[in-house]
């Protein structure tokens, strides 16, 4: 069984502990084995390459491989997996997923394209930019994302386009970028303090007719600061917040 399984006991909620009774996998980049890649990758690129790291990196890129689900719009990456999806002969048809930085698609995707990049796996980086490319494609409405900022909102969306597409040079990433770039500066609010805000749910949402409250936020995660640093213009070269999301 993969390590990075978490049993129903260390679950941190009593929601997850009753949707995952025996334990689940997290393929996200915020909570999930993604970001644990992503570091491994940078640690082999600046000549760490302990005894055992490429093999543990490769172990993990396959992994994920192996959760490839496919619906009309192409490839994706589920947020989660249960310990009986995991254990199946086969894989679920179906499973929930955002397309955000921290959970689904574009986290999984980054992490593949940089542990492909550092480990020279051309096969790695393929799965990243067409999961990418069928994240774009796929109707808006099933992302289930929210609102302008990094961790579940366009920004860290962006972020992720736009460093896949400055790798890869892939003309319907580069294109997705600026889509991406106006769905942020559409969020753009004149009466905010830091002039993005933050959608969070709250715990009566779900009785709620709104399910979120518009906050104010000025750091990276959740506020204005990392929607300021996605809307920067890509270079060519890797930029120091991209090493705080794993992105470089």
């Amino acid at each position: 069984m993969p390590g990075w399984w978490v049993p129903a006991a260390l679950q941190v909620s009593e929601r997850d502990r009753a949707a995952y009774p025996h334990g689940d996998f997290n393929l996200g980049m915020a909570h999930g084995i993604a970001g644990p890649l992503t570091v491994l990758a940078t640690a082999a690129e600046r000549g760490h390459r302990e005894p055992g790291l490429p093999e543990a990196a490769h172990r993990v890129a396959e992994w994920l491989l192996g959760w490839t689900l496919h619906d009309e719009a192409g490839p994706y990456w589920p947020a989660r997996a249960g310990w009986a999806d995991e254990t199946a002969g086969d894989r679920p048809r179906s499973l929930f997923t955002r397309t955000a930085w921290c959970y689904g698609t574009p986290g999984v995707a980054a992490a593949l394209h940089r542990a492909g990049e550092v480990f020279g796996q051309p096969r790695w980086r393929t799965a990243a930019v067409e999961g990418l490319r069928a994240a774009l494609r796929r109707d808006e409405r099933q992302w289930a994302i929210e609102g302008p900022t990094v961790c579940h909102g366009y920004a860290g969306l962006l972020a992720v386009v736009s460093r896949v597409a400055e790798a890869s040079g892939d003309p319907e990433l580069r294109a997705g970028r600026e889509r991406l770039t106006a769905k942020v500066l559409d969020c753009l609010d004149e009466e905010a303090p830091f002039a993005f805000r933050h959608l969070m749910r709250f715990p009566a949402a779900a009785r709620s007719p709104v399910p979120h409250r518009a906050v104010d936020v000025a750091g990276m995660l959740e506020g204005a600061a990392g929607v300021a640093l996605a809307l920067l213009p890509a270079t060519s070269g890797p930029r120091p917040w991209d090493r705080c999301l794993g992105l470089a």
